[in-house]
């Protein structure tokens, strides 16, 4: 009895034995299978949702790549400004807009004097110098008092618009006559010659030539004062009027004395 439940007990365990032995690497080879398709589903290595780069990160790099750039060009442009700034653009610039508009100017002078005004320019030059020429004439070698004042008041008024005319006729552009002019030069050996003749010839040929000169001067610089097209120059001849009628007030006083003074002594 003992024996047969001996028997019975080991072939079932025997037959237990062989049951379990089987079915350990069966449940075993499941797990294995199940780690298998476990590492197929999620990778061990694939990062996760944190460990991408998220809406945060994304905007923190935005910024930085913003900042660097900004940074960047911004040094880049400091750099490209080290060699000519926009204010030393503007400086030179300015300075040859300065230049182009004094040229432009002077352009301008010299293309808005017309014909007249140009002309008058000239012969106010020709004129002044004309009385400097005959007035030291008149103060060296007049045969009266009156007339050697006159002609040294015509050297002193007339130098003085030379110099103005001058003036004037270097911002116009205007290209002045140099020298004696022949006529004048004609009428200053005339007159030379009747003062060593006679001090009272020379004074009625000077003081009658004084009058036809200042009439003509007169009538010039009138014209001029009302009519002129060049602002400039107008003013000028404004103002020298005055001094013109007053000489030839004064020639027109001293050529009747004479007048008299010869006819007093036939």
């Amino acid at each position: 009895m003992t024996n047969r439940m001996v028997m019975v007990l080991s072939t079932a365990l025997l037959a237990a034995g062989i049951g379990v032995a089987t079915l350990r690497p069966a449940a075993a080879q499941n797990d294995t299978n199940r780690g298998a398709a476990g590492d197929r589903t999620t990778p061990p290595d694939r990062p996760t949702a944190g460990s991408r780069t998220g809406a945060g990160d994304r905007s923190n790099t935005g910024a930085n790549t913003g900042a660097n750039t900004g940074a960047n060009t911004g040094a880049n442009t400091g750099d490209r400004g080290t060699g000519t700034s926009p204010g030393d653009r503007a400086t030179a610039n300015g300075k040859m807009n300065a230049t182009d508009k004094m040229n432009a100017t002077d352009k301008m002078n010299a293309a808005d004097m017309n014909t007249n005004d140009r002309a008058f320019v000239m012969e106010a030059a020709r004129g002044s110098q004309a009385e400097i020429d005959l007035g030291r004439l008149a103060a060296d070698h007049g045969g009266s008092p009156e007339v050697m004042k006159f002609g040294q008041q015509m050297v002193t008024d007339h130098t003085r618009m030379a110099d103005e005319v001058k003036q004037l006729a270097a911002q116009k552009n205007v290209t002045l006559a140099q020298g004696m002019d022949p006529k004048v030069q004609a009428l200053h050996d005339k007159l030379l010659q009747a003062s060593q003749r006679s001090g009272v010839e020379f004074d009625r040929e000077y003081m009658k030539r004084m009058v036809q000169d200042h009439e003509q001067d007169v009538a010039l610089f009138q014209r001029e004062a009302n009519h002129g097209k060049d602002a400039d120059t107008q003013s000028w001849a404004q103002k020298t009027l005055p001094t013109l009628q007053e000489h030839l007030r004064m020639a027109r006083n001293i050529s009747d004395n004479l007048k008299k003074n010869r006819t007093a002594n036939r």
